[in-house]
């Protein structure tokens, strides 16, 4: 399915599409000579003062007698002396530049001249003859002379210090200049490449709109001396020719002055200005300099004086008709040839109807096979096995006479057979990420993380209008519960029905927590009298304004939700709830010991009355005076939300108590818990809104679903942000996984012909955010989702008449992953709540544009297209049933998931990709139902969700997959037979051979046999090509598998870190996980999707037994499966520790060189995977050349700026790796001791010493190294590292166990362990095993002083001897 696209010049029409012919344009300046700057008169006035009698060179011949007098007389007759020729260059370049560029531009050539050759005579010049250190002297007296009248000056464009040629290219700059300008300058000589990038970067006129780059080229005579004029052309503003062409095609430079060496031959983005600063010199230049202008409405300069005006022009316009002129002669040549191969057999053609478009057989190569009896032609193809097999194989249509045509034929036969099985579109083309034209799509594109949406459903403005009189009314009955005791209750009235609300939480105070809780939902069809509905909207707005009364007039009434209370409606209730009684007369008449109105100050304050004092006031003179009656009371809190907890140190806590002057003071005739209602208030209508919004969600877009739990949805709709007790986290994490696993099945089953590429990309458009955010927004269900937080601070009553007549909302913007997110979480809530059957319904209600059925109807399907295995069956067959423990009743599935793309036969079984796309969606399927099924809402050691999500990620990770694939095996025995040894050849050691490869005569007296066993994995079983390639990568595998095996099984098995380290040293082949999966996929199509088979097959694999024991520790208690990718966690510390206070955080940097036994080191900072693998195999053949053990990576991890952590590994993702490792636990140290101040730090000096289990596994692992010489090994280190590490972490190592007879430590001593400070230089601590001992045994790992300390307690690091290194080791 690969193409060439060759275009030659005899397609014209296509050619002019894309390559735009340039229009020529003709630029005249004033030529002429002008005078010569100051520089340059200097410059010629040394040179003719010169005596050469003073040369070096004849002072040479003139000391070395006879045998020079011949070179001194030439030398004297052409004064071509090395001196002479030198200054001569730099004269004639010095006039060069004078004549061309102006007065600046010659004085600042000669200054960088001289500058550079004095800085190169400073440098490291060598001299291999003594002659050679007096021309250098000569030559620096001369310049010395000049320089001090050589100085750099401003561009001034009055002084007119540049030539009227640089003033037209100025001019022709600065008319095309603009934000697509891009543009080349042609210029003959080196030097003024130079000069002219440097004057226009320094021109005022010039500066501010071009970045100019430049390039002369690079010399390849490396013998040459280079001589002083030339020194600029090596400045470091001269950049290599490719990386100034990168930076023009880029755009970080958008002007190239170059000589002739991007004429041809060099690959340069299309330009839409050109310019010749020098002319042509001939035809071939001239169309390759016009040809490098090639975009629309290019323009093509040439630069001409004013003397060359009438000549040159004309010069031009004929080499432009000579040019025609070529072509059309090449035209009449093709068209030659065309004749000659034209031939009489029948053209055919093929024609898409809806598109036009049509196929005719091109030129692709295929087997042909010529006849001996007619000499006709026949030519047969075989595609690649990811192709399906019913249209892999095509042949002719007819016989040909000859070869060109039979494969013209065959690929026609082949093109056509894919379009008829739907495997190119009606383009002929194959499927690509063509997405429909929707504004919605475009809008995503755009903004892929935003997008603009609709308000939130508000379901009371059809509350408000049906309050009207006449309308029934509903009344729900209201208590709120603290414990067991019932403390308030009312009853909710509205104009509608309230179909369903769950009970919810008031959070009064931190120690106090009520239940609201709902009964009798829509008493039947109440109806109040009119007298009775008028009190309850006159009680209500009395309770409002008792406790909003700023937040509200007394004048307004009319709300959408009454409050009503539960007891009868008396007439004296109906009459005195809006009264109040002065404080005096209430405490002398009224006074009741419970259930006070609230008590209001001068200020009309409310307050808790708390009760009555008698206080004596004592006058000023002595005398007896009446006592003072005073109200001790505590003021009402101004709290409106109460849906959320309240932190115990913020801003609510409860006032003092005060007193208050009852003579000042009245008290509400409204009972006390009535008012305590009334605070509730807000908080029961956001809850009373959610309710409305989920059954208006429910009845409308999701009334084909028919959700009986509403719950599920009210979790479902609420995002994380909006705080309402409940997420849809949950449920999104489980219905990720069903969505994929339903749309894999779905879309494997219905297009049996497409391979896992085309699966891929349609399951891209399904399950993708992109998708479902356009899903969500196209079906409304945008404006139900709660993404606002409940806002007190902005809340203010509701009133009918202002609902009534609210304006459209205008649209807000929302995350596209909510959107998706919300999706996936109705999913999950359907398949909660009603299985298969409302999944579909949820699937075809919120996705329509997908096909969805049944996974049985899916699985028959997928049945049926397994082909029947004709006998012999392999014994494959029965190798991977040992292996699964399944027995399969299809044999076909089991070939095709064995098989690699690279894999040839004549059977054209498909390879395993397909049934890869399959297993990976089941696996991911049986993962996620295994964490769910522990994990249920109610339990009380609920796992978080993000603990979920990485348990998952660490339980399907490919390295993990392949590790398992890799150790799980089973004994196939062997018989080996040994033969005697021959007569005529007698054998030192007995060889093995198979029966097979014995014969009767070689046989002389009776074979030996000895049985013994191999083991096989399902690696062992896999059909694929025998390439080299593929065979070494594989054998490089297996055998860090064989090193890294016991580390990591033992992690997985007992350990509670993820062994992300170990797995990355492995770095096995993608194919191993590959693999798995297509296994995977084959259990599941031979048993029509039987769950329970798939998952014996992980069981004995062993991914299921690791996923419930990480879920068991996680439910058990403190200590946690560590199974969060170290770099991901050090990012997320870091940010916290290093935030700068508006969420951002200094960058965390991994410097990362390769370093070879050979010494040398490269580093690797920013690059993509080519180059990496570039230079891991460039210091594989400088080092040993093997996988494991070649080139090696050295990462040194810097955070804000200072080295924290510093390793090796076996690549760049094993070093990054084990660095991160190595740091989390000193930021995390770092971290807990900013929060507990005095926790698990030690101050010393001007920094905080932190001990850090990776510091003591790393000398651990040093330790063991040197008692493990004969490992040899990266993965041997990787090993050590991790038992050390493992050992650490878990408390294993102490000063007790540090001794015993288990563990290597008691052979530490003669262990040697490096400290340094970053003041002083590394000393050396001998004794290592006591000072180990030391460390371990202690609560913490102090820093020590070395023996050359200076006693401040500075910051120490702790090396492994082979971290050392250049470090004085």
């Amino acid at each position: 399915m690969h193409a060439i696209c060759k275009t030659p010049r005899k397609h014209r029409d296509d050619l002019l599409r894309y390559v735009h012919r340039p229009e020529m344009i003709l630029r005249v300046y004033e030529g002429g000579l002008s005078l010569p700057s100051p520089a340059f008169h200097v410059l010629m006035s040394a040179y003719h003062a010169l005596d050469i009698e003073d040369d070096p060179y004849i002072r040479f011949l003139k000391q070395s007698g006879d045998s020079g007098s011949a070179k001194l007389k030439k030398a004297y007759l052409n004064g071509k002396t090395d001196c002479q020729e030198q200054l001569k260059a730099l004269v004639q370049t010095t006039q060069t530049v004078d004549q061309e560029l102006g007065g600046w531009a010659s004085g600042t050539y000669l200054r960088c001249c001289i500058d550079s050759f004095k800085k190169a005579k400073q440098g490291t010049m060598v001299y291999t003859t003594s002659i050679e250190e007096e021309e250098t002297i000569y030559l620096s007296n001369f310049l010395n002379n000049i320089s001090e009248t050589v100085e750099p000056t401003e561009i001034d464009l009055e002084t007119c210090c540049i030539t009227a040629k640089v003033n037209r290219l100025i001019d022709i700059l600065l008319k095309e200049a603009g934000p697509e300008f891009s543009g080349i300058v042609f210029v003959e000589t080196r030097a003024v490449v130079c000069m002219l990038k440097r004057l226009l970067q320094a021109h005022p006129l010039t500066q501010r709109y071009f970045r100019i780059g430049a390039s002369v080229g690079t010399s390849t005579n490396m013998q040459k001396k280079t001589k002083i004029s030339d020194r600029i052309t090596r400045a470091p503003d001269m950049r290599e020719l490719d990386n100034v062409l990168d930076e023009l095609r880029t755009g970080n430079k958008n002007l190239l002055i170059s000589t002739t060496v991007v004429e041809e031959g060099i690959d340069i983005t299309a330009c839409n200005t050109v310019i010749c600063f020098d002319q042509p010199k001939n035809l071939v230049s001239f169309i390759q300099r016009r040809g490098r202008a090639r975009s629309s409405k290019s323009k093509y300069y040439i630069m001409l004086s004013d003397s060359e005006r009438q000549s040159l022009a004309a010069k031009w316009l004929k080499l432009e008709e000579e040019m025609k002129e070529k072509y059309m002669d090449d035209m009449r040549e093709l068209k030659k040839i065309e004749q000659l191969e034209a031939c009489a057999d029948r053209h055919r053609e093929f024609v898409v109807p809806s598109t036009g478009v049509q196929y005719a057989s091109t030129n692709p190569i295929f087997s042909c096979k010529a006849r001996a009896e007619d000499q006709s032609v026949a030519c047969r193809v075989i595609l690649p096995n990811c192709v399906d097999g019913s249209v892999r194989e095509f042949g002719n249509s007819q016989e040909w006479s000859s070869e060109r045509h039979a494969k013209m034929d065959a690929a026609f036969e082949a093109y056509v057979g894919l379009y008829r099985a739907g495997l190119i579109n009606d383009n002929l083309l194959p499927y690509a990420n063509v997405e429909e034209e929707d504004e919605i799509y475009r809008k995503i594109e755009k903004r892929p993380n935003m997008v603009l949406v609709n308000p939130l459903h508000d379901p009371w403005q059809r509350i408000a209008a049906l309050w009207s009189p006449g309308n029934p009314t509903y009344h729900t009955m209201m208590e709120i519960w603290n414990g067991p005791d019932l403390q308030l209750s009312a009853r909710l009235v509205l104009s509608c029905a309230l179909v369903s609300i769950e009970s919810f939480k008031l959070y009064v105070d931190p120690g106090t927590e009520y239940e609201v809780r709902f009964s009798h939902l829509n008493s039947a069809g109440s109806e109040y009298a009119h007298e009775s509905l008028a009190f309850i909207h006159d009680y209500t707005k009395t309770l409002l304004y008792s406790s909003f009364r700023s937040r509200m007039t007394w004048a307004r009434d009319g709300f959408p939700l009454l409050f009503a209370p539960t007891y009868e409606l008396t007439a004296q209730l109906v009459d005195s709830v809006q009264k109040t009684t002065p404080a005096k007369e209430y405490i002398l008449s009224e006074f009741r010991e419970h259930d006070h109105g609230w008590l209001r100050d001068v200020d009309g304050q409310p307050h808790h009355l708390e009760s009555v004092e008698t206080i004596d006031e004592v006058p000023p003179n002595g005398d007896d005076a009446p006592c003072s009656v005073k109200l001790r009371a505590s003021r009402v809190s101004k709290r409106i939300d109460y849906l959320h907890p309240v932190l115990s140190q913020g801003n609510t806590k409860p006032t003092a108590p005060v007193l208050l002057d009852p003579a000042q003071c009245t008290v509400d005739a409204l009972p006390g818990s009535h008012s305590r209602l009334a605070a509730f208030y807000p908080s029961i209508l956001h809850k009373v809104t959610i309710a409305f919004i989920v059954e208006s969600l429910c009845s409308s877009i999701l009334a084909p679903v028919g959700f009986s739990d509403k719950s599920l949805v009210l979790t479902a709709i609420s995002a994380p942000v909006a705080r309402e007790g409940v997420d849809y986290q949950r449920l999104e994490f489980l219905g990720d996984a069903i969505l994929k696993y339903y749309t894999a099945v779905s879309l494997t089953a219905e297009h049996l012909n497409y391979h896992e590429g085309y699966l891929a990309h349609l399951k891209d458009h399904v399950v993708s955010n992109r998708a479902l955010a356009i899903a969500a927004v196209d079906i409304g269900l945008d404006g139900y989702i709660l993404r606002n937080m409940f806002k007190s601070h902005k809340w203010r009553p509701l009133y009918n008449a202002d609902l009534v007549d609210k304006p459209p909302s205008a649209q807000i913007e929302l995350s596209t992953k909510v959107l998706a997110d919300v999706i996936e979480a109705l999913i999950g809530a359907a398949y909660l709540d009603g299985g298969e059957p409302k999944l579909l319904a949820c699937l075809n209600t919120l996705l329509p544009k997908a096909q969805w059925t049944t996974l049985s109807a899916r699985h028959q399907a997928l049945l049926a297209a397994v082909p029947q295995l004709s006998p012999p069956i392999p014994q494959t067959i029965s190798h991977l049933e040992a292996l699964t423990g399944h027995t399969f009743s299809h044999p076909a599935v089991i070939l095709e998931a064995l098989t690699h793309p690279s894999h040839i036969s004549s059977t054209h079984s498909p390879s395993y990709q397909r049934l890869e796309f399959l297993g990976d969606a089941v696996l991911d399927q049986i993962v996620t139902t295994t964490i769910c099924r522990g994990n249920t809402n109610h339990s009380s050691c609920e796992i978080p969700v993000s603990r979920m999500h990485l348990l998952r990620s660490a339980t399907v990770n490919a390295d993990f997959l392949a590790f398992l694939a890799l150790a799980h095996t089973i004994s196939m025995p062997i018989t080996d037979i040994i033969p005697p040894p021959m007569a005529s050849s007698p054998l030192s050691s007995p060889m093995k051979y198979r029966p097979e490869s014995l014969s009767a005569s070689s046989v002389h007296s009776p074979p030996t046999t000895t049985r013994s066993a191999v083991e096989l994995s399902v690696l062992s079983l896999l059909r694929r090509s025998p390439s080299v390639d593929i065979s070494m990568a594989l054998g490089s595998t297996i055998n860090r598998f064989k090193v890294l095996q016991p580390t990591i099984s033992s992690s997985l098995e007992e350990g509670n870190v993820y062994p992300w380290t170990g797995l990355a040293a492995l770095a096995p082949e993608k194919l191993v996980s590959d693999l798995v999966e297509s296994v995977l996929g084959a259990i599941y199509v031979d048993t029509a999707g039987n769950m329970d088979a798939c998952e014996k097959w992980l069981e004995k694999l062993g991914v299921l037994p690791w996923l419930r024991r990480a879920l068991a520790m996680e439910r058990e208690g403190e200590a946690k499966m560590g199974v969060w990718h170290p770099k991901e966690e050090l990012g997320v510390v870091a940010s916290k520790l290093h935030s700068d206070g508006q969420g951002k955080y200094k960058v965390m940097e991994y410097e990362v060189s390769v370093e070879t036994k050979s010494g040398s080191s490269q580093k690797l900072q920013h690059v993509d995977a080519d180059e990496e693998r570039k230079a891991e195999g460039e210091a594989a053949r400088e080092g040993k050349g093997d996988d494991v053990d070649g080139g090696r990576y050295l990462c040194r991890l810097k955070v804000a700026g200072e080295e924290v952590a510093a390793a090796r590994g076996s690549s760049r993702k094993v070093a990054e790796t084990k660095a991160a490792e190595l740091a989390l636990p000193l930021l995390r140290a770092q971290l807990e001791a900013r929060a507990v101040p005095g926790t698990g730090s030690q101050a010393t000096g001007d920094r905080e010493v932190l001990a850090t289990p990776a510091a003591m596994a790393e000398g651990v692992a040093t330790a063991l190294d040197d008692e493990h010489e004969d490992v040899g090994e990266e993965a041997g280190e990787d090993k050590l590292y991790q038992e050390a590490l493992n050992a650490i972490g878990n408390g294993a190592v102490t000063g007790e166990s540090a001794a015993g007879p288990e563990t290597p430590l008691s052979k530490l001593d003669e262990s040697v362990y490096w400290s340094f400070s970053e003041h002083s230089t590394p000393a050396k601590n001998s004794g290592g095993r006591d000072f180990l001992e030391r460390s371990l045994s202690g609560p913490s790992f102090d820093s020590r002083e070395s023996e050359n300390g200076d006693g401040n307690g500075r910051k120490r690091k702790w090396w492994s001897d082979e971290e050392q290194g250049g470090r004085g080791k």
